[in-house]
This record gives structure tokens, sequence and C-alpha cells, in this order.
């Protein structure tokens, strides 16, 4: 009985043990992205084919404080190979040759204060033209107990593999890893010039702190991950709306201003309009002064043909022409007594 005891005791606590032992870590931020099985293959092109990636799951919807763009992250796993993919897509409004996105992946799932040796990132660059502090292709670094030092890509831990699709306004890339979510925590940032080289992180807040970092778990096979997926395209709608509204908002403000402007033009308008008819009106007095004169001296001018009737005017003509003939003998009798 004794021994029996024993060794059922003995079984429960390795029963605990191994319970234990195949937990996931824990240790991070507290939050945790479920990463769904991938039933559609990628092709690694750098573009995010919408079919594609149509079985992932959005780990992150992230837009900028500075107003550099969203900044998209997709993650599915595939089952059959072992490769953990990753999409990203970045609206980039201020393209530079130092923009990069970077991920980081803490293996040993421990957390910490600093990096360790067990703590890796990798940054892909924006650029394909190697220019003076341009990035160009991947970057590798690990963790050495107070920061980051410069790792040998081709010494990376896990097998990955990448690539990169930029155009002027937006660019993307496809990364897969060999690795099965739940065994590492997780960082995400971006990286962009035009805010002096600052991390736009969204998974796993900072990057010199894996205690700060996120954590992924796969999806259980069978899981209705539908319902997941659909939410967070919900979330996604509601940010590019919420984008949207911002813009009729700066529309209608815009529109506002020009609106006041032409009010402002149609009062001043109306006040030349007014001034017109109030210039019109004084022509009008004047003009109606002027038919008043008229009328006064036509009257006046009747008067004095009414006072001067035809028989005197003869009587005159008549004076006046004996007058001058008159006039004409006497001065003839004149010359002829000087001669």
């Amino acid at each position: 009985m004794i021994v029996a005891k024993i060794l059922a005791a003995f079984f429960l606590l390795a029963a605990v043990l191994v319970s234990v032992t195949i937990l996931p870590a824990t240790g991070h931020s507290g939050n945790v992205f479920i990463i769904p099985d991938a039933t559609v293959p990628v092709r690694m092109d750098g573009v995010l084919n919408t079919v594609e990636w149509s079985d992932a799951s959005v780990v992150s919807t992230h837009v900028s404080p500075n107003q550099l763009g969203r900044f998209i992250t997709l993650a599915k796993f595939d089952r059959s190979t072992g490769w953990l993919y990753f999409g990203f897509h970045l609206d980039d409004q201020t393209p530079a040759n130092t923009d990069r996105v970077s991920v980081g992946f803490d293996t040993n799932h421990d957390g910490g204060s600093a990096p360790m040796p067990d703590d890796f990132y990798l940054a892909i660059g924006r650029s394909s033209t190697k220019v003076s502090d341009g990035w160009v292709g991947v970057f590798c670094w690990e963790g050495n107990g107070t920061g980051y030092q410069p790792l040998d890509c081709s010494s990376f831990p896990y097998p990955y593999s990448w690539a990169r699709s930029v155009r002027y306004s937006d660019w993307s890339v496809e990364l897969r890893i060999q690795m099965a979510p739940g065994d590492s925590g997780l960082h995400i940032s971006q990286t962009d010039a035009a805010c002096n080289d600052c991390p736009e992180s969204d998974v796993g807040f900072n990057r010199q702190v894996p205690l700060s970092w996120a954590d992924i778990r796969p999806g259980i096979p069978g899981d209705n991950v539908d319902m997941q997926l659909q939410g967070e395209g919900l979330q996604l709608q509601i940010s590019e709306l919420s984008e949207k509204n911002q813009e009729l908002l700066a529309e209608l403000s815009v529109l506002g201003e020009t609106n006041s402007a032409r009010e402002y033009e149609l009062v001043l308008a109306q006040e030349e309009v007014a001034a017109l008819l109030d210039k019109l009106t004084d022509q009008e007095s004047e003009l109606n002064s002027l038919r008043i004169g008229i009328s006064k001296l036509e009257d006046e001018n009747s008067d004095l043909r009414a006072q001067t009737p035809g028989s005197m005017v003869t009587a005159i003509y008549v004076g006046i022409a004996v007058g001058i003939s008159v006039l004409g003998i006497v001065i003839g009798s004149r010359l002829r007594k000087r001669r």
C-alpha cells in the first residue's frame, strides 16, 4: 500500500512537471496575438496579394502620430512546412533610403530588461540602391546583455527568406522564418527618416526591453479563425473610415473657408450695387429737375409769343424801313449842298 502511494505520488509529480514544461513561456507585455494556420501558399515576391494573404490575421494596424502613414502587419503559420509568415505594408508619405521595418525575436521567451544573447532582430530597408547611410537588403543584430551588436545574417539562428516591393508612396515586405508561434517573444517596428530615425513601434513597445515584447500563439487546428479575421477586418475598416472622415472634415473646413470668402465677396458686391442704386436715384432727381426747368422755359416762351401779336411786328418793320428812307434823303440833301 505504501509503495503504491509512493508510485502514485511520483507519477503525479512527473505529470505536473511535464505540464509545466510544455506551457508556453510568459513574462512579456501581456499582448498576445493568435497566428492562424495557413491554407493558401505565399509566393515570396514582396507583393501582399489579397488572395495569398486572405487566411492571415492582422497582427497590428498602426498609424504613426507624426503622420508617416499606416503600418500594417499580417501573419500566419504553415504547419506543413514550419514557416512563420509575416507581411508588412507601409504607407510611406516621406520616402527615404534609411526607412526600414524591423522584427525582433526573444527566442528563449524569457523577457528581460535588456537584450540577451537569445534576443535577435533583423531589419529590412526600403531602398534598393546603395547610398550613404542607406539601408539596402537585410541587417541582423543579436543581444549582448546591455544592447545589440551587429550579426552576420548568415549566422542568424533560424532559416529565413524575404522579398520586397517598393513604390513611391508605399512599400511592402514578405518575410518567412522557420519558427513556430509560441517559441518566441515578438517585437515589430517601423523606422522612418522623417522623424529622425525614431522607431514607430506597435508590437513590442521597446526594442531595448524584451520584457515589453508581445507573445504570439498558434491557432488550434479546426478553430474558426474567420470571426477573428472579420473582427480585425472591421477594425481596419473603422480605421480607414476614421481617416476618410478626417479627410472629409478637412475638405469641409476648406469649403467653409471658401464659402465665407464668397459670402464676403457677395456682401461687397451688394454694397457696390446699393451705391450704384443711390447714384442712379440722384441722377434721376437731377433729370427731373432739368425736366421741370425745361417745362418752365417752354411756358415762358409761350407767354412771350402770346404777348407779341403779328400786326405789331409788321408795324415795327415798316417803321424801321421809313426811318431808313428818311435818313437816306437827309444824307443826300446834305451832300448836294456841299457841292
